[in-house]
């Protein structure tokens, strides 16, 4: 009776395993459709009932973290790509989303580091399209830090096609020693065209060239509509929410520091459509709205928040 009892045992087991594996090649199916259907809530539930099955790929590990970034959870997101290269060290699309997430993080030179790590080693393994994600990536790079790139990132310089800053001739220097105001006078400006180029980087847009002087009524209105631009290509990228409101809040910052208070509150309130209870947004906006004058409108927007802060209250009291 005794073996009997472990013959059935055991077909029963086989029974549960073989029933185990038809609901996992289901839910592969799903979370590819779902992935593709860009329904990352979703991939991330699939995904559990994956590991639960103990069906455990890198292929999906890999769809998990991808899942986690675009939805915003970047811790989680982080602790999926290390996941998916524990069982996979050369699965190159997630080295490719870590360094997305490090360059997110302010931090540059690691994100920096990956591309070269896999330039130097995998460059016949990389597609055409990672090449290009790559070059976009780092086209803020390419333009603004040439000379950082080729002397620490060689590999990555030659794929941006990065030329090393030449050395400034003696006559370049006696006018810039002339023209001391002027110089002065332009940097904010520089500052937000180079918050717009890593704004370009980040979502592939295209860099706008620098446009010639126009008269002030028409430099205004051209402004408005390039905020307006601005705000409507960042918020239709298929990027997470919290990247967009990363981008608008870093647009907003240049403005600011040129004093355009106007164009800085319009980035502020379409990232605070993205995410009404965001407190950042909610504290920057509410400063700039008491520096304009309205120190009730900015109280609107203080009471939103989840926790007073009295250092807040008290710099649109003194305003």
């Amino acid at each position: 009776m005794g073996k009997a009892n472990r013959r059935i045992k055991k077909r029963q087991q086989e029974k549960i395993q073989t029933q185990q594996r038809e609901i996992n090649v289901d839910n592969e199916e799903r979370i590819r459709q779902q992935m593709a259907a860009e329904q990352y809530e979703k991939v991330i539930e699939t995904l559990a009932d994956l590991v639960k099955g103990n069906d455990i790929k890198p292929e999906f590990i890999y769809d998990g973290a991808y899942a986690y970034f675009m939805v915003g959870d970047y811790e989680r997101a982080a602790v999926w790509i290390d996941n998916t290269l524990h069982f996979a060290p050369t699965h190159i699309p997630a080295r490719l989303l870590l360094a997305r997430l490090c360059t997110l993080q302010d931090r540059a030179s690691d994100g920096l580091a990956v591309y070269e790590f896999l330039l130097t080693n995998w460059k016949e393994n990389l597609t055409a399209q990672q090449l290009e994600e790559i070059e976009e990536q780092t086209e803020y790079y390419a333009r603004n830090e040439a000379q950082m790139l080729c002397q620490q990132y060689p590999q990555l310089a030659k794929l941006v096609q990065a030329e090393p800053v030449k050395q400034t001739e003696p006559e370049t220097v006696v006018q810039a020693e002339e023209m001391p105001v002027k110089q002065e006078q332009e940097r904010p400006v520089d500052m937000l065209r180079q918050l717009k180029a890593k704004i370009a980087s980040a979502t592939g847009a295209p860099v706008p060239e620098p446009e010639k002087e126009k008269t002030a009524v028409t430099e205004t209105v051209e402004n408005k509509k390039a905020t307006v631009s601005d705000i409507q290509e960042i918020l239709q990228k298929p990027i997470a929410i919290k990247e967009k409101i990363h981008l608008l809040q870093t647009l907003a910052g240049g403005c600011y520091m040129q004093a355009d208070l106007a164009t800085t509150a319009e980035y502020l309130k379409a990232a605070l459509q993205l995410d009404p209870g965001e407190e950042t947004v909610l504290r920057n906006l509410a400063l700039v709205i008491a520096e304009q004058g309205d120190k009730d409108k900015a109280l609107q927007y203080v009471a939103n928040m989840a926790h007073m802060d009295f250092l807040l209250l008290r710099a649109i009291r003194e305003r």
